[in-house]
């Protein structure tokens, strides 16, 4: 699911909000979800797409604020 999504990124700036972890003793309706995007963000398929479709990885610190 997430190649398909990155296969079909247009050219520019796209952010990609998750909140990837461990279900821990984080009291939350969200555990699962945070452990599925820890597994699907990890995945060697995700990997080698960003490499093959040359993405580049960064943070909001990469961009002037003035900029987005």
């Amino acid at each position: 699911m997430l190649v398909g999504l990155l296969d079909r990124l247009e050219p520019g700036v796209t952010e990609l909000a998750c909140h990837a972890g461990y279900a821990d003793d984080l009291e939350s309706t969200y555990t699962t979800e945070r452990e599925l995007e820890l597994v699907a963000l990890c995945d060697a398929q995700v990997r080698e797409s960003i490499e093959r479709l040359g993405i580049e990885l960064c943070d909001f610190r990469s961009f002037p604020a003035a900029s987005l």
